[in-house]
Order: C-alpha cells, then structure tokens, then sequence
C-alpha cells in the first residue's frame, strides 16, 4: 500500500496503477486502475502534471491520516536469489483544507539486469534499488516521505539481500550490499566500476 489517505468514508490508497520503469502511470492508467472510486474519475479531483505525480485536491477540511510506503529493492535474479530489500513504511496525521493540492509520487519497485562471461553464459545480476514515495504540498514541502528498499546481487552461486530502508529521519540513501556507497541529499549512488 504505497500511499494510504484515511479521511474517506474508507481508506484510500494510491499506486502506481501498473506503471514500471522509471516512469510513473499516465491521467488514462490511474482512472482505469482506480475505476471503482467515481470521485477519482473527476480531473478537478484527481489529476496528473506528468506522468508519475499524482494530483490529488483534498475534498473536506479535517486531520487526515497519511501512509507511506517506499517499493521493494529489485531482486538481482527471480528465483535464485539476491532478493531486494524492503520500503520504508511510515505514518503521520496532517490538518489540511478543503481544496488543498497534494502531489503523491509513489515508488516502484527496482527491476533486474544480468551480465554474461565470454562463453554467454549468465554470470552476475544486480537488482535496482526501489523507489522512493512522496507526499508533498503544492509548493513543494514534503509532508511524508518514505525510501525504498536496496537492490540485491547475484553473482555465480552466491547472493545478498538488499538492504531495507532505514528507519531514522536521514538525508542519504543506505550502501548496496556489495559495500558500494549510496546517493546522498537526492543524488544517485554510486554504480559499479
């Protein structure tokens, strides 16, 4: 349950409505995948600026519980291991105002490569790390804000598990299993040489 918004009559929840990759899901695949909700079907409602921010107008003044959820690391190779690690899950409660505008970012989780030695044969894989999930004002503030899960590695007969998320309150991103360093301040990692 990437992001969860209680204040409804029931819970909702955003996702990224079968997007993946590095791109987020486009106005048709949210109303497609939140066809049950006919509030989610009005533009004025729920809107996008580009594919993968979701933009939601806050329907009722009131505190509203928020959960967030950052995606699962890539698992280096499915079904022999090196599987990625877990999001960051983490709530809060917010005052907010009828008509307010919440951009929603939600993570997704890290796909897989694979290299090959010389004689083609499958030798090493390397899972991405998940992405990050967002909950910011219209202005840019974040309200919440949960990081996603470390990629796994796969190399000949011996894997790692992908690092979780940390827990505490930090600015740089957790080092991959193979000890190399993570982005720092919103900058990318560092790949491998």
């Amino acid at each position: 349950f990437p992001v969860t918004i209680c204040g409804f009559v029931s819970p909702f929840t955003f996702v990224p409505c079968g997007s993946k990759g590095t791109q987020g899901p486009t106005i048709e695949m949210m109303q497609a995948w939140y066809s049950s909700s006919i509030w989610a079907q009005n533009t004025n409602n729920l809107s996008i600026i580009h594919p993968g921010r979701q933009v939601w107008r806050v329907p009722t003044t009131g505190r509203w519980k928020i959960t967030v959820a950052g995606a699962q690391g890539g698992t280096a190779r499915p079904g022999f291991g090196g599987r990625g690690g877990g999001g960051r899950i983490i709530s809060g409660s917010v005052n907010l105002t009828a008509g307010n505008v919440l951009h929603i970012y939600v993570g997704q989780t890290g796909g897989w490569s694979g290299n090959t030695n010389g004689n083609g044969i499958p030798n090493s894989y390397a899972g991405a790390g998940g992405g990050g999930t967002f909950v910011v004002d219209s202005s840019g503030t974040p309200i919440l804000i949960a990081g996603g899960g470390g990629g796994g590695v796969y190399n000949y007969d011996t894997s790692w598990i992908g690092f979780d998320a940390p827990l505490a309150n930090v600015t740089s991103g957790g080092n991959a299993s193979d000890g190399t360093q993570g982005g720092t301040n919103g900058n990318g990692g560092l790949g491998l040489s």
